[in-house]
């Protein structure tokens, strides 16, 4: 089961033993909030422990997923939900064309589907982490897989906070320093090529690299007067620009 509508599972003589009793026994916890805690009461009065299964995912978050996607748990990928309060999956994609890719992915290889595997660039010391039908991140360092299970937070909770005691999974801080974070390629595209399964990850664009250099005047120059109407190119400097009055008036 997992909480909040991600989904269950009843075996067959479970779900028949419930039939029977369930009428009566939701009655004896009006306390509890919504279907599935009642339900959870009712299975633990017929003496059946609870199993959590990984696969199912409650995803009670809002935001940017991309911290639990890109570290999924050793289990098959099963059911997501409330995706209507998280950040399309794939940059460049709004949200029903991600969650397509998304199925695509998952139908095509569904027992490898977001399974995490690492390797290494021993030449260039790299450490490159591939969430299959997701991302292939590239960290500029070699990392030990212990390191790279935990969830990054980036995403919030339901409520808004992002506080580490939100969540009942163990999770990370983001990287700050911009010289440890991974380099991103998201997938863009999954295809069966006889009995081996093929995707192509792109490079995220979504990274604003002027925020990391240094502030810099942005180059102008005037193209030409119509009518009294003065039309003027504003745009960031080229390699030999400099904006200064030598390009203007030279």
């Amino acid at each position: 089961m997992a909480f909040g509508g991600g989904g269950v599972a009843l075996s067959f003589p479970l779900a028949a033993a419930l039939a029977r009793t369930l009428d009566v026994c939701i009655e004896r916890y009006p306390r509890l909030y919504g279907s599935d805690d009642r339900l959870h009461a009712c299975i633990t009065e017929l003496g059946v422990p609870l199993s959590r299964e990984h696969g199912f995912h409650q995803w009670d978050i809002r935001g940017n997923a991309h911290g639990i996607l890109a570290a999924h748990p050793i289990a098959p990928f099963i059911s997501i939900h409330h995706v209507e309060f998280v950040d399309p999956i794939y940059p460049g994609l709004n949200s029903l064309e991600s969650l397509e890719l998304f199925t695509k992915a998952m139908k095509i290889e569904p027992m490898s589907f977001l399974q995490r595997s690492v390797c290494y660039d021993k030449r260039q010391k790299l450490t490159l982490a591939i969430s299959l039908g997701y991302v292939v991140q590239v960290y500029p360092s070699v990392l030990l897989p212990p390191e790279l299970e935990r969830s990054e937070r980036t995403y919030t909770a339901f409520n808004r906070m992002s506080q580490r005691t939100e969540f009942d999974f163990d999770t990370k801080e983001i990287q700050k320093s911009m010289c440890k974070r991974p380099v991103l390629f998201f997938l863009k595209d999954v295809w069966k090529d006889g009995n081996i399964t093929r995707g192509s990850y792109i490079r995220s664009s979504e990274r604003d690299d002027l925020k990391r250099k240094a502030p810099r005047r942005l180059c102008s120059a005037v193209k030409e007067s119509i009518n009294g109407t003065l039309f003027m190119f504003v745009r960031q400097c080229g390699r030999r620009a400099f904006g200064s009055a030598s390009d203007s008036l030279d």
